[in-house]
């Protein structure tokens, strides 16, 4: 749960900023809004890794599998 809190609480951060950009026209108009989109899209947490790991944990549990088949042949 922290992980979410402080990923919400950096969103945030990066909105205020582009907000000050804006009012300072420091940015243009799109610009901001291709920012804003970017962050709407962005996944709070970082699923890449996750995924990668449950991959890697189901190929084990099959190789498993396939041995304990092949000892049970045996």
């Amino acid at each position: 749960m922290p992980v979410t809190t402080r990923a919400a609480a950096r969103k945030s951060k990066q909105i205020q900023k582009l907000l000050h950009l804006l009012h300072s026209k420091q940015r243009s108009l799109i610009e901001i809004l291709m920012s804003l989109a970017y962050l709407a899209d962005e996944p709070i947490c970082r699923g890449k890794k996750r995924k990668e790991k449950e991959k890697n944990v189901s190929k084990s549990n099959s190789s498993h599998s396939s041995s304990s088949t092949s000892s049970a042949r045996e």
